[in-house]
């Protein structure tokens, strides 16, 4: 028979045991029935999340993305006419590769749809040019195309004496809608020899009181893309024949000051206009010589003959940023043009990285009728060449084919890409 004693320990024994299972049940949760269906997830029905409105180039196959609030996923589709080339996706991604000749506005409906509903979003799509052109038009005035104005060919007036040169600051490849085109500067030769630049939007003001040049200058712009600093390298062909520098920094994405400082005596003897472009990260010149053939030269070396046969004044121009990979190294190009013996437009590539990955490209015939000198915009994601045609009017080169963007010039054109 237990006493009270080992009555009272059983019992604490027994109780240690059932606490723990006892607040174990307590613990579970106790389901209601539908109480799972008022957690599940509710529909939503499209809400445009992204601004209406969007710019593309031409040629550049850079898109669009439209975004839009909604649960399921949407599914995107249009209504209205698009750009050449243009479309949107599924996914909402707005690209193509729209030719030239399809600058203007186009005004369209995105419909984003889902199992929830449909909206609609009245959209905008503006198509630039890939590249500022600048000719001298018959009436001996300045005519340009640029995104900075409405589509078409417009009068910058003045009095220039030959085509113009245009250059830009380098911006970032392949950024184009989110960073906007740089300013391209118009420099042309005035009646009174002295260089004059103007914008797409600024007034004409001498470039350089000092020197005096035969025909149409040469110009680049270099720098760090977006932030600068940048530096104007101007060059043209003197009275004296022989090919002459400066060069001016800039003070942002826009006019030049005025170059005070004298002009440098770099030689030779020149049948035409020059060029300028880096080559290998170094500004170099080309020169048409008295051989009919191009000279190269550096500010430290001496000129050098090519094999390159040209008549009337070349055009060269640099990529500003990487375009392709060799050997896993992003590469840049120099692209040369000139009007050959035949007079079809005529290319030269050279590739570097920094060190030069190896010579010229051979000298190779693009085709077309040109007159005068020709120009060459390498751009992020496109190469244009342009041309004054047989019929005067401005030609662009395209893969495959030419396009014909109209206007009267006098002696070729001058073109810069602005991204």
């Amino acid at each position: 028979m237990l006493q009270p004693r080992g009555l009272w320990q059983r019992f604490r024994s027994t109780a240690a045991m059932l606490i723990p299972a006892l607040t174990a049940l307590a613990m579970v949760p106790v389901i209601v029935a539908g109480a799972a269906s008022a957690a599940a997830a509710v529909s939503q029905a499209p809400v445009f999340t992204s601004a209406p409105t969007a710019t593309i180039q031409t040629q550049d196959g850079d898109g669009y993305q439209v975004t839009a609030s909604c649960d399921p996923a949407c599914t995107f589709t249009s209504a209205g006419v698009l750009p050449p080339t243009v479309q949107i996706d599924s996914g909402g991604l707005i690209e193509g590769a729209p030719p030239e000749g399809s600058e203007g506005v186009y005004h369209f409906t995105v419909i984003a749809s889902n199992s929830a509903g449909t909206a609609t979003q009245a959209f905008t799509l503006n198509v630039d040019q890939l590249a500022a052109i600048g000719v001298e038009g018959t009436d001996g005035q300045l005519w340009v195309q640029s995104p900075q104005l409405s589509p078409g060919w417009h009068s910058l007036g003045g009095k220039i004496a030959a085509p113009p040169a245009v250059a830009a600051p380098p911006n970032t490849c392949c950024t184009y809608p989110s960073q906007s085109p740089t300013i391209p500067v118009f420099i042309a030769t005035g009646t009174d020899g002295h260089l004059w630049a103007r914008t797409a939007t600024s007034l004409w003001q001498v470039l350089s009181p000092t020197g005096t040049c035969v025909g149409a200058p040469a110009a680049v712009i270099t720098g760090t893309p977006l932030t600068g600093p940048f530096t104007l390298t101007v060059a043209c062909r003197g009275t004296d024949n022989a090919l002459w520098e400066n060069s001016v920094t800039l003070l942002g994405n826009g006019l030049p000051p005025t170059i005070m400082t004298a002009w440098r005596d770099l030689g030779g003897v020149l049948r035409a206009g020059p060029a300028v472009a880096p080559v290998n990260g170094t500004i170099t010149f080309f020169a048409l010589g008295t051989t009919g053939r191009i000279y190269t030269r550096t500010l430290a070396t001496g000129y050098q003959e090519t094999s390159w046969p040209c008549i009337g004044q070349p055009n060269a121009a640099a990529q500003t940023v990487g375009e392709a990979v060799v050997n896993g190294v992003d590469t840049q190009s120099t692209d040369f043009v000139c009007e050959g013996a035949d007079h079809a437009l005529w290319q030269s590539v050279f590739n570097w990285n920094g060190a030069a990955l190896g010579t010229w490209s051979v000298f190779y015939s693009q085709g077309g009728s040109v007159v005068g000198s020709p120009a060459i915009a390498p751009a992020g994601s496109a190469i244009e060449q342009v041309v004054e045609g047989t019929d005067h009017a401005i030609w662009v080169g395209i893969p495959g084919k030419w396009v014909r963007l109209g206007g009267q010039a006098v002696g070729g054109v001058g073109a810069a890409a602005l991204n």
